[in-house]
């Protein structure tokens, strides 16, 4: 069955109005929320990587193009540079309600990274037996690719 003529006007002022109601919502919250940079300040670049609901952020930064890469916080306005010691870079990929962030570190090179939970305190490792390469990322999703695999779409696995 074909819409009549005035039923098609009538669906389109209902698309019009809906579509103004929402680009009106979305602007008058746009205009409600802050805009805030995170840029380390001694860094060449920063790289935020996650956020909790506190406003928390982790992620990255190096100081120069060819420096190991360097762990952050930002958190009340202030830059906290978190790094697990004795290491050539870590990466911090996510941040939880509790403040527990999850990231990696290098020991030597960047071949096999380690992941890790930081409570703040204590640096504890995340090892997959057998694993070339661990991520962590936010939501306790660890990546892991296997040694026994290629690396190929199939040996990443998520658990």
């Amino acid at each position: 069955m074909r819409n009549s003529p005035i039923t098609h006007i009538k669906n389109q002022a209902v698309f019009v109005a809906l579509l103004t109601a929402v680009v009106t919502m979305a602007a008058t919250s746009a205009a409600a929320g802050t805009f805030t940079r995170i840029d380390v300040p001694v860094a060449g670049s920063t790289v935020p990587i996650a956020i909790n609901t506190a406003g928390d952020v982790v992620g990255s930064y190096s100081v120069t193009a060819s420096s190991g890469s360097q762990g952050f916080l930002y958190s009340s306005g202030q830059f906290t540079t978190i790094n697990v010691p004795g290491t050539v870079a870590t990466g911090l990929n996510g941040i939880n309600d509790l403040g527990q962030i999850v990231g990696f570190y290098c020991a030597v090179t960047c071949v096999h990274p380690t992941g890790f939970v930081f409570d703040g305190q204590t640096f504890t490792d995340i090892q997959y037996p057998g694993a070339r390469r661990l991520r962590m990322q936010p939501g306790s999703i660890i990546q892991v690719r296997s040694s026994a695999m290629r690396e190929s779409p199939s040996s990443t696995h998520f658990f």
